[in-house]
């Protein structure tokens, strides 16, 4: 009977436990069903109408008015460069003398702690506008047009940035930041469409200059030094380069790598003193408009490269031996060039470019359309992605032949990663550079700010450094810029401080001690409202959180009206004197 009974409990026992496993299992297909991320997409955020087509221009961004938030600028077949807000509102215009098709830089020319902006036209200058939008100096060197967009880098290591430009009439000129003629470099070709890329590439600790040559039958991918003399050039036996150069160590030799497309259908990665590593023919007799992008696509430590054909395909190609991994069939031609970005977090680039169809696509890793989003026009802009509105989440800013700006947000997605390759030429600074840390600094740049190329927050202050040139002009490389012991980050992310001026609120005590010592309101002169700014209440020993504990009750003295003049002097000094009084013996 006892053996009976205990097996009836075993059994139920049993029993119990199956009900509660299929319980169990029951309510982890529901948390999965719970978790399913929803696929990524995008959807219109807001976009701008310009007075002419969007054709080659692609935005950039910074923070031009020291708001705290991004501007976009773009140019316009209007003629006109555009400075838009994060929100898609028009802060200003400049007037060019032709339609702009270049990709505009914004940077600190003069270190006045203000930035510049630069752009060529397809008149005959390049511009260098101030914050707001104002003529700084303009330069008319050319019988030509400028068709490259202008690159910034530190050419001569003396800490002021020279600016590269070529034009149609076969020159590479160096301005100084000033806008003054540096050198000037002819190729003795029929012009110059590619916008240059920097490196030091025969690791001497100079820079050299890559820019390819436009020319209908021999061309060139010319090496210049950094004053401006012929190190090498490479020959392309048929064809003409529209495109620009783009340099990496692409086979982890630690020497960099020079990849260029060419008008014949044939992509070029040349070596740093300029013999052929590879060359990869996408089609023969196709024209390659589309500038090449670096990345490493799949984080499997191996660099892409990335670029587009006017036969409809955009390539994903082993960076090392010019194999293609896969493409992708837009349905018609492909100008623009791509930025690649991850924008769901989930460790893999995508790539998103413009066609011919009016279409922008985003591809994943293996090739596979995410999203696509159509336009009214052509896109041969390239994409920029950057986190507009800072709530982790990447936006996609791009022009179309329909004359608008667009911006995109992301759907079903929680927050966007790694940004290696987020604009045309790489970079804000056109230099035709990865950023490998992230920190929209690309590797070159990081030299000229004193930063390193894989640290994201050189002075660990809780913002990247492309966040402290770019968005709050703070120093990257000082935690504390304005020394008021107070770091940068939390300034801008928790006290809402100033990070460039050590007394906000301007009550005579700097940020960090009414953060650290007296638990007072920075923002707020008088904390405790009582009459008294924070810095007179610790001068005089008072409680500046109190508004009942104040230096002195104000003294009001009514005067009568016809009191003689020596009366009022009388009443004046005795005034003055018990005020004194009162004074001394408080503090006693």
């Amino acid at each position: 009977m006892r053996q009976k009974t205990i097996s009836v409990i075993l059994l139920m026992v049993m029993i119990t436990s199956l009900v509660a496993v299929s319980n169990l299992e029951g309510q982890v297909n529901d948390r999965q069903e719970e978790i399913t991320a929803k696929a990524m997409g995008v959807t219109e955020l807001w976009r701008y109408k310009t007075n002419g087509q969007i054709d080659k221009s692609s935005p950039t961004f910074a923070d031009l008015d020291s708001d705290g938030n991004y501007e976009i600028l773009i140019g316009s077949y209007d003629n006109y460069l555009y400075c838009i807000s994060h929100t898609g509102e028009l802060e200003w215009r400049f007037l060019a003398d032709g339609n702009v098709r270049s990709t505009p830089i914004c940077v600190d020319l003069d270190n006045d702690g203000t930035l510049e902006v630069l752009f060529s036209s397809h008149g005959y200058r390049l511009y260098c506008l101030n914050h707001t939008g104002g003529l700084e100096w303009e330069q008319t060197i050319s019988s030509k047009e400028y068709q490259s967009s202008p690159v910034v880098a530190d050419l001569d290591i003396d800490g002021t940035l020279e600016i590269l430009v070529g034009t149609s009439d076969d020159y590479l000129y160096c301005f100084d930041h000033t806008g003054s003629l540096e050198w000037e470099f002819i190729t003795n070709n029929t012009g110059l469409c590619s916008t240059p890329a920097v490196g030091d590439l025969d690791s001497d600790g100079t820079l050299e200059v890559l820019i390819g040559s436009y020319r209908p039958s021999t061309d060139y991918l010319f090496c210049v030094s950094h004053d401006g003399f012929l190190e090498w050039n490479f020959t392309i036996s048929a064809g003409t380069i529209s495109t620009s150069p783009a340099i990496a160590d692409l086979d982890n030799d630690a020497l960099l790598e020079v990849v260029i497309g060419c008008d014949n259908g044939i992509l070029y990665c040349v070596n740093n003193i300029g013999g052929s590593e590879w060359t990869k023919t996408l089609q023969s007799s196709i024209w390659i408009e589309s500038s090449a992008a670096i990345a490493d696509i799949n984080g499997t430590g191996q660099l892409n490269v990335v670029i587009g054909g006017t036969n409809n395909y955009l390539y994903c190609i082993n960076g090392s031996n010019g194999d293609i991994i896969w493409n992708f069939d837009a349905g018609e031609g492909i100008q623009s060039s791509a930025c690649v970005v991850d924008l769901d977090a989930d460790g893999t680039l995508e790539s998103i470019f413009g066609s011919y169809n009016d279409y922008l696509y985003c591809i994943n890793q293996y090739g596979a359309v995410e999203w696509s989003f159509l336009t009214g026009g052509s896109v041969a802009s390239s994409p920029c992605a950057i986190d507009l509105n800072n709530d982790g989440l990447l936006e996609i800013l791009f022009g179309s032949n329909d004359g608008f700006l667009y911006c995109l947000k992301l759907t079903g997605v929680v927050t966007s990663g790694d940004t290696p390759w987020y604009k045309f030429h790489g970079s804000v600074f056109n230099t035709g550079r990865l950023d490998s840390d992230n920190d929209l600094i690309d590797d070159l740049m990081e030299d000229y700010y004193g930063t390193l190329p894989h640290v994201a927050d050189y002075d660990t202050d809780d913002l990247t450094d492309g966040q402290e040139v770019l968005l709050h002009g703070t120093n990257p490389v000082l935690a504390d810029t304005d020394q008021d012991d107070l770091l940068d980050g939390p300034e801008v992310n928790t006290h809402l401080t100033n990070p460039l001026i050590n007394d906000t609120d301007t009550d005579d005590l700097s940020d960090g001690d009414e953060v650290n010592y007296h638990s007072t309101n920075p923002l707020l002169a008088d904390t405790d409202g009582d009459g008294y700014s924070d810095g007179v209440e610790i001068e005089f020993e008072t409680d500046p959180l109190d508004p009942e504990d104040y230096p002195l009750p104000p003294t009001t003295i009514t005067i009568e009206s016809g009191i003689s003049t020596p009366l009022l002097i009388l009443l004046s000094l005795s005034a003055i004197f018990v005020t004194t009084f009162a004074y001394r013996k408080y503090k006693k």
